[in-house]
């Protein structure tokens, strides 16, 4: 029963959480509330009983007479807290860190507490604990991509390494005049927007999440000229590209597993050409 209960919450957690690395916001927000009330059960799941069957017995109490690594989670689920509280939103990558580590750590110390004390956990109160952290764990994910890692850092080189190319040949539209904007989440590159003379230019950088792949998408409106209607050739920036016309509105995406193939002259050379219906 307990594996079709926590298989079943980790599919629905799993759309959840794609949900929300998708659509940001509001859905977002409301992702990092959940996490956060789940690991404030998990510590109030402290002062539940824990025992049995007839036997009643509080996770306080066992840590207090008996075996304090019974509250191990319980510490952690209070760091979490107290760092969300000082650090707030940069604290939630290392929020879902220690969700994860504390979902790992509630069966050897269960199992550990277990053989000392002669009981069974199997109550409701350290399953649902033990549920509750696993899912808090995912439930950061979606604000813990927003927090972008120091630039020169490890982490930065880690998230963003593959995509420096793309990241700088963006930065270098300034040129043209477009507004940039520095990457939104780890799994962005950044955007840029303004107009080339009369027509509206959006450069964005979109992952994909089925299947999961880095996006480029550039778009240009109102109607594109193009010389009678037919469009550039593909600039070979990524290894799935497609440029069409949707509603008036010229569109270029390009999709990638891994990194992009662009160089910032190529990258404003390709969008002036389409501001210019070439």
């Amino acid at each position: 029963m307990e594996f079709v209960v926590g298989l079943l919450s980790f599919v629905i957690v799993g759309a959840w959480v794609a949900v929300a690395l998708q659509r940001g916001g509001a859905v977002r927000e409301s992702t990092l509330w959940a996490a956060t009330g789940l690991q404030v059960g998990v510590l109030c799941s402290l002062w539940l009983d824990w025992g049995y069957s007839w036997v009643d017995e509080t996770a306080f109490h066992m840590a207090l007479e008996r075996n304090v690594w019974v509250a191990i989670p319980h510490a952690l689920a209070l760091l979490c807290l107290l760092g969300l509280l000082r650090w707030g939103r940069d604290f939630t990558p290392w929020a879902s860190a220690l969700s994860a580590l504390q979902a790992v750590l509630f069966v050897p110390v269960l199992l550990s507490v277990e053989r000392n004390t002669s009981m069974s956990f199997l109550a409701l109160a350290p399953i649902l604990a033990m549920f509750g952290s696993i899912l808090a764990s995912f439930l950061f994910l979606p604000s813990a991509c927003v927090v972008i890692p120091e630039a020169g850092s490890r982490w930065h080189a880690i998230a963003f390494g593959p995509r420096e190319g793309l990241i700088s040949a963006i930065e270098t539209l300034r040129v043209l005049g477009l507004d940039v904007r520095a990457p939104g989440s780890v799994f962005e590159s950044g955007a840029a927007f303004g107009r080339l003379g009369p027509v509206c230019v959006e450069v964005s950088t979109v992952p994909a999440l089925f299947p999961p792949a880095y996006g480029l998408r550039v778009r240009l409106a109102p109607p594109w000229g193009g010389g009678g209607g037919s469009l550039p050739g593909l600039p070979g920036f990524a290894a799935r590209e497609r440029l069409r016309v949707i509603d008036g509105v010229l569109e270029y995406e390009g999709w990638t597993t891994s990194g992009f193939s662009v160089e910032p002259a190529r990258l404003r050379a390709f969008v002036r050409g389409l501001a210019e219906g070439v």
